[in-house]
């Protein structure tokens, strides 16, 4: 029978995720209501806009 992860468990699977760039589990775990899944995505979607758009860096920096 399975039993239901735990919070370490979840924290394994967003760490994971976040550095496989894996967004629709980080996706997956923020809908099931995981804070820290949804920072994660906010940090990645920042990231691709960053890279996309190098103006957006200069005026940060």
């Amino acid at each position: 029978m399975n039993q239901p992860l735990g919070h370490d468990d979840i924290a394994l699977l967003i760490e994971q995720a976040a550095e496989t760039g894996d967004l629709g589990l980080l996706r997956h775990l923020a809908d099931a209501g995981s804070k820290d899944a949804l920072d994660h995505l906010v940090e990645s979607a920042a990231e691709q806009a960053d890279e996309q758009d190098p103006a957006r860096t200069a005026g940060r920096r």
